[in-house]
């Protein structure tokens, strides 16, 4: 039910259920526990109500008495009406709510028989149990969290309730769903720490069981394996710590089976205790029992001919069977009920009784006994402060004596001795704060005096004070203003002396110990004249020092740049004559006395170089030659000599290359001309200018073969004809038209100096076979390079 305080109205409904579990105000559950206590109420309109007044407001009755009239067209006053409770519905609650209905104009016909009895007659009468007189039946009820077990006996063609039903809290839940319920309090436990027993984690898988039917929707969507991700997992008694809890169908799959074993292993239990022989039915009714898992297991354990599975839907069609049953057989257990009724009513009504007396009298002996308590704890405090007060009062701490008798009084208004003392101590107060006074007055005024530097008034003045309290802190002062006294005068010797001080440390151009006597002489007179004179004397003549030093340090920066070491070194030893620590000097002098090491250094490798170059150029070795004098020069960049050096170098070298030039020259000329030992004889010695090329090589092949085969040799070895160039002249640049044409390959051909040309990879050209790109110039071996180093030029 939720009492909405806006509306005035209240709504019932499952809906409201989980609002419920949260703890929320203004909803009602648990509704059958809750008439029973008459503590238990709601306000509406600002009408106090008992609870069960909420069937009434909540519009139900109303509802029932409008669905009866639709049905059967019966206008009556009194609604004939059937009821069956739930068995773990007390007697004294079954009976106020049949005395409710029928003071609401309900005509109970009957409220005795039980859901268990309905459902096996609903089996009889639909003739799908064949049974005989005596035979046993379990009645398995789960509509609700909590399971009932129940043995039922055959009699009279009626199955009735045979001994006390078994009740088992939290089995009655799904397997599936008990499983994810328990998986999700445990895992948002682990971190929130709130539970703590088995009740509290049942009591939370109650409030989340509306939620859980849409959890496992949402998990068995999902793909597989991949987690669930529930959020905003709070418990009743910590509302604000919430926690979001992952969950794979692979961590229920385990869980669902042990819930499964476990309901299975209950109904074991019960029927070992209350059954001697066989059962001949097993009656399953509940959302509970729908479970596939569930119904295959407890085949398998009785056999499907015995189980009898009833949904929560089918309720309703059961209770159509109410009508048809004999209820004149129930009238004794109506009487029985109302009787048990009665007795737990006056029961509870005795309890709350003596409940009641109990905790009245329990009350007033505590508020006595508190009193007492209270009254003797204050006498003991007040003694307490007026003891300190008395104390406070010989050690002259007269305001917090004050404050302390004060404190006992308020404790104990009644002693006479703590009055007493209170207005003597006043008294004593008072004239303290005028002679306090006149003692804050004279030492004022003497500390005034003393801070303008005063001593001898300042001392007449604390000697005033000193008469009117005579105190540690006074004769203190005195004894102070009196070592001032004397120490002034011979402060003003030591300063004299200080000063003649300074004045020998300018002179000797000390200035640094010479300010610390400055300082020292400030410490004692901070407006000495002479000593303010002596330092402006110092501060000029250190800014003079500093131009000095600036225009050496200038200068020796000018010599650096231009390189003149010598004169660079003299002039910033000039300037540490004037500054004697200055770190840049020194680094500057450091780094000129390494620069001329390196040069020292590299002379002597620029010579051995020198001489290594030589030999190589007398070998006629232009190009290593050229790799050593470019190597020297980079060591002696001034000398002259090594670049006239590199200059002949590459002069031999152009001269090598241009002859290079001309033998590739003559001899594609005379290859052209048919002219093939002329062409290969410039190709040798071609060849030997550039032995490792590939493309004189491979000419220098063509060639013998060609004059081998004009001589009759190899002829079965003979390349295939060239195919006859045609020209647009009869004549070419130089003579006629070759006698022979050397072959030529579609894609490789040979250009007028004889060099290879790939039409399909024109842009990468052999350095070695074209003359005219300029060739990177070799870097020496470890044998040439004295320093052990490959460098390119």
């Amino acid at each position: 039910f939720f009492n909405n305080p806006h509306q005035n109205s209240i709504s019932y409904g499952k809906d409201n259920k989980t609002h419920f579990n949260n703890s929320e105000v203004n909803y009602y559950g648990k509704f059958f526990e809750k008439i029973e206590k008459q503590q238990e109420t709601f306000i509406l309109r600002g009408i106090e109500h008992p609870v069960i007044d909420l069937l009434k407001e909540s519009g139900l009755l109303e509802n029932i008495r409008e669905t009866y009239y639709h049905k059967t067209l019966d206008n009556t006053d009194n609604i004939p009406t059937l009821l069956t409770f739930s068995s773990s519905i007390s007697d004294n609650a079954k009976q106020k709510t049949v005395d409710y209905l029928k003071n609401n104009a309900f005509e109970i016909k009957s409220y005795t028989i039980p859901l268990a009895e309905l459902v096996s007659y609903h089996a009889l009468s639909n003739k799908k149990v064949k049974v005989a007189n005596g035979s046993v039946a379990i009645f398995l009820e789960a509509t609700n969290p909590t399971l009932h077990l129940m043995k039922l006996s055959l009699s009279d063609n009626y199955f009735l309730l045979d001994g006390k039903p078994q009740i088992r809290e939290g089995m009655g839940f799904d397997p599936r769903k008990l499983a994810l319920l328990r998986y999700v309090v445990n895992e948002a436990n682990k971190s929130i720490g709130a539970l703590f027993t088995e009740n509290e984690k049942l009591e939370e898988c109650k409030r989340f069981e509306m939620q859980a039917d849409e959890w496992l929707k949402k998990l068995d969507s999902t793909s597989h394996n991949m987690p669930y991700n529930i959020r905003s997992i709070s418990f009743s008694k910590m509302p604000n710590s919430k926690r979001d809890v992952l969950v794979r169908k692979s961590d229920l799959d385990s869980d669902t089976g042990a819930y499964t074993q476990g309901l299975k292993d209950v109904f074991d239990a019960f029927r070992t205790d209350n059954v001697s022989g066989d059962v001949m039915a097993v009656f399953l009714l509940g959302n509970c029992f729908q479970n596939d898992r569930v119904k295959t297991s407890f085949e398998q354990m009785l056999g499907a001919d015995k189980l009898y599975f009833y949904a929560n839907k089918d309720i309703q069609d059961i209770l159509t069977m109410y009508p048809k049953i004999d209820i004149s057989r129930y009238a004794s257990e109506e009487s029985r009920i109302k009787e048990r009724a009665k007795a737990e009513e006056l029961k509870q009504a005795e309890q709350r009784a003596y409940e009641d007396r109990q905790r009245k009298e329990q009350q007033a002996a505590n508020e006595k006994a508190a009193a007492e308590q209270k009254a003797e704890e204050n006498r003991r405090e007040a003694l307490q402060f007026f003891e300190r007060a008395l104390a406070l009062e010989k050690e002259g701490k007269l305001e917090d004596a004050r404050v302390n008798a004060e404190n006992a009084i308020a404790l104990d208004k009644t002693n006479k001795e703590f009055k007493q003392f209170f207005d003597d101590l006043k008294d004593k107060i008072k004239k303290l704060l005028e002679k306090t006074e006149l003692y804050k007055k004279y030492l004022s005024s003497a500390d005034n005096l003393l801070n303008k530097g005063d001593l001898e008034k300042a001392l007449d003045e604390y000697e005033a004070a000193k008469f009117v309290f005579d105190n540690a802190e006074i004769i203190a002062k005195i004894i102070e203003v009196k070592r001032l006294i004397k120490d002034k005068e011979k402060q003003k010797l030591k300063i004299a002396q200080l000063l003649s001080n300074v004045k020998e440390l300018i002179q000797q151009k000390d200035f640094q110990n010479a300010k610390s006597k400055i300082n020292e002489i400030f410490s004692i007179d901070k407006t000495n004249a002479g000593a303010i004179k002596f330092l402006s004397e110092i501060d000029e003549i250190n800014k003079q020092q500093e131009k000095k030093f600036n225009d050496f340090v200038k200068s020796a920066d000018k010599y650096y740049n231009s390189a003149n070491f010598p004169e660079a070194i003299n002039q910033y030893k000039q300037a540490l004559s004037v500054k004697s620590e200055d770190t840049y000097c020194f680094q500057q002098i450091e780094k000129i006395e390494d620069i001329i090491q390196q040069q020292k250094d590299n002379q002597e490798k620029c010579n051995k170089i020198t001489i290594k170059a030589d030999e190589l150029f007398q070998s006629e070795r232009w190009q290593e030659a050229l790799a050593q004098y470019q190597l020297a020069l980079n060591l002696c960049p001034q000398d002259k000599l090594l670049q006239a050096k590199i200059n002949e170098c590459n002069a031999n070298i152009k001269e090598v290359e241009d002859k290079f030039t001309d033998l590739l020259m003559n001899a594609t000329v005379s290859e052209k001309k048919g002219k093939l030992k002329d062409a290969l004889e410039a190709l040798e010695d071609a060849k030997r200018i550039r032995p490792d090329n590939e493309d004189i090589k491979r000419r220098i092949k063509n060639i013998k073969f060609s004059l081998e085969f004009d001589d009759g040799k190899c002829i079965r070895d003979a390349p295939q004809k060239p195919k006859k160039i045609e020209t647009i002249n009869d004549d070419d640049f130089f003579e006629t038209n070759p006698i022979n044409e050397l072959p030529k390959n579609s894609v490789n051909e040979d250009d007028f100096l004889g060099i290879k040309k790939n039409n399909s990879t024109s842009n990468k050209k052999n350095d070695e076979d074209d003359f005219f790109i300029k060739k990177p110039k070799k870097a020496i071996d470890n044998d040439d390079d004295f320093l052990g180093t490959k460098r390119k030029i």
